[in-house]
């Protein structure tokens, strides 16, 4: 094959190993620690980062920060003065916010699951403060599991327990009742809906239960509705 330009990849190396020479045995370290980002430096593909090195390692040995996140972690710190932020707060909110700037730099949004990650290897660490922080100056990249209403979480976990005709048909009930229909009007919150729901749930179910049957709510009769009514409690004021 003809010479020509090429790229060498390093996956999960702190450095490419020098030439002629090979990794020394008695290295204490049990893992290498992850070295800063490059600007500009492209993703090869998603993976989930392990933060355990780098959470454990003293502050004297972290790798120094770019003039970028430096300058990031003394706007930080004008902020905590402002806000007058106690002083544990503001040595954790630091701290947290030191570590991920090591591994990530300030030249790109970070992930706020890359937050959460980091706190759960060390205690003492503020992954709400330092999310907050992040999302005001528009460096953050919200984790949608961690953003989703909890009820509407709930509302869909109700709707994959009824066959796909029904819970498709309440479904779309649920994105009427969300604004979403043909006549426009206030969205009703996932709250009230998720209440509707946990109230006609049993209902439907046992409509599903009618030995296969029932193969949509357009065959529930009004005497059917009637008899569903008088065995349900009317749902409690919010």
């Amino acid at each position: 094959m003809a010479p020509g330009p090429f790229t060498h990849l390093w996956p999960a190396a702190p450095r490419p190993p020098r030439t002629g020479t090979t990794a020394h045995q008695d290295d204490p370290r049990p893992t290498p620690v992850p070295q800063p980002l490059l600007p500009g430096r492209l993703t090869l593909f998603d993976a989930r980062r392990d933060w355990s090195a780098l959470a454990l390692l003293p502050g004297h040995e972290l790798p120094p920060l770019s003039p970028s996140a430096q300058a990031f972690m003394d706007e930080l710190t004008a902020v905590m003065r402002a806000q007058h932020w106690s002083k544990n707060t503001r040595r954790d909110t630091t701290v947290t916010l030191r570590l991920l700037l090591c591994r990530l730099g300030a030249d790109a949004a970070i992930p706020q699951q890359d937050v959460y990650d980091l706190v759960q290897r060390r205690g003492h660490l503020k992954a709400k403060r330092v999310v907050q922080f992040l999302e005001s100056r528009r460096l953050l990249i919200p984790d949608a599991e961690r953003r989703a209403d909890p009820n509407e979480r709930a509302v869909e976990r109700l709707l994959a327990e009824l066959p796909a005709p029904i819970a498709d048909e309440v479904r779309l009930w649920v994105k009427v009742l969300r604004g979403e229909g043909s006549r426009e009007h206030a969205p009703r919150h996932f709250y009230e809906i998720r209440r509707y729901l946990d109230v006609v749930h049993p209902i439907l179910k046992d409509w599903k239960d009618w030995a296969d049957s029932v193969g949509s709510l357009r065959e529930i009769t009004t005497a059917d509705i009637t008899t569903a009514i008088d065995t349900r409690k009317a749902i409690p004021p919010a």
